[in-house]
This record gives structure tokens, sequence and C-alpha cells, in this order.
């Protein structure tokens, strides 16, 4: 049973601040750093706080397969499926640069990786832009990349795919993520192999 979120109750979370907190736990859990009005959601039983930060429950993740479900309704998902086809493609290649990266643990080997995954990261920007005519929220996860990619080429190689910042790695993970989930698409395994 989805939990429903009144607009404007004092003391209560509104329904989009409840759908973004709820979506950024799905999305990249556990969240270290709570998500506004993280409150409301631990006393309704959405989340759950834990030593590695905060996480949906159970009943978070049936609230937002709900939330989702409402939220595709509103959304021009053929237009979105269509901006989503090269993804598959880049997700692959940014699992072998990773692979690449974990095999050449040298400082001298990663920078040979850097060229490659900057190009990943300006192929996935025209993706960005034509995706967030469709679901705005996809409009903050250009910024973040590019902010990585600058940090990787001056030489702050831990943003490449450092999981605990917002490395180049880490937000195209969790932009995939939100692709799969916003089309209610399961994950394909075969995306991450080459």
């Amino acid at each position: 049973m989805a939990v429903t979120f009144e607009r404007n109750a004092p003391g209560s979370l509104d329904a989009d601040a409840a759908f973004a907190a709820i979506h950024a736990l799905a999305l990249r859990s556990p969240l270290r750093q709570p998500p506004s009005g993280v409150e409301r959601l631990l006393d309704d039983g959405l989340v759950s706080r834990a030593e590695d930060g905060f996480r949906l429950t159970d009943r978070g993740h049936r609230s937002h397969r709900a939330l989702c479900e409402r939220e595709r309704q509103t959304l021009d998902l053929t237009g979105l499926g269509l901006t989503f086809v090269p993804i598959p493609q880049l997700a692959r290649r940014l699992r072998r640069l990773s692979r690449d990266w974990e095999a050449w643990p040298g400082e001298l080997e990663r920078r040979r990786v850097v060229r490659d995954l900057c190009a990943v990261v300006d192929e996935t920007a025209p993706i960005l832009l034509r995706s967030t005519a469709v679901v705005p929220r996809f409009s903050t996860y250009l910024p973040r990349l590019q902010a990585a990619r600058t940090r990787v080429g001056s030489g702050q190689l831990s943003y490449a795919f450092d999981a605990d910042i917002d490395s180049i790695g880490g937000v195209w993970h969790e932009l995939h993520e939100d692709y799969l989930q916003t089309l209610g698409i399961a994950y394909d395994e075969r995306e991450a192999t080459p």
C-alpha cells in the first residue's frame, strides 16, 4: 500500500518533496547525507537509518514503485524511450572502462582511460538535454557529470569511479538507474557486458 502525502498540511511532506526524497534513496542507497524530509519518511516507516546511511524499507520501495507508476502516467514515455536508445551502449562502454580502471591501478595507466571516460560524458550530454524536456529532474545530471569530468581532467582521478563522491561512474550509474525506473524497465545484466 502506497503512502499518500498531503499538500501543505502542517508538519507534512508534500507529494513532490516526498517523491524526490524517496526517488533519491531508490537510485543511490544508502545515502550518507539524509534527503530533505527524511524525518517524516522515518516516522512513516518508508526509510530506515543504518550505520552506512539511510535506506528505503520494503514499504518505502512499494511506495516508490507506486509513485513512479503515477509519474509515468504523466510523461511522454515514448519520447523518453527514444532518448534512452543509446544509453545501453554507453553503459557497456562505461563498464569496460571501469574494468580497465581496476586492471590498471597505477596513475599513469589510469590517465589513459580518462580520455575515453570524458568522451562518454560528452556523448551523454545531448541525451540528457533531450531527456530534460520530458523529465525535468534529469537536468541535475549534466552539471554533476561535467563537474566530475573537469576534476578528472585536472588530475583528480578519484572523480572517475569513486562511489563515495559524485564521480563520473557514480553519477552515471544513478542516471542510468533513473532512466530504467522512470521507463519502468528492468535492468538487463547484458548491458554491463561489452
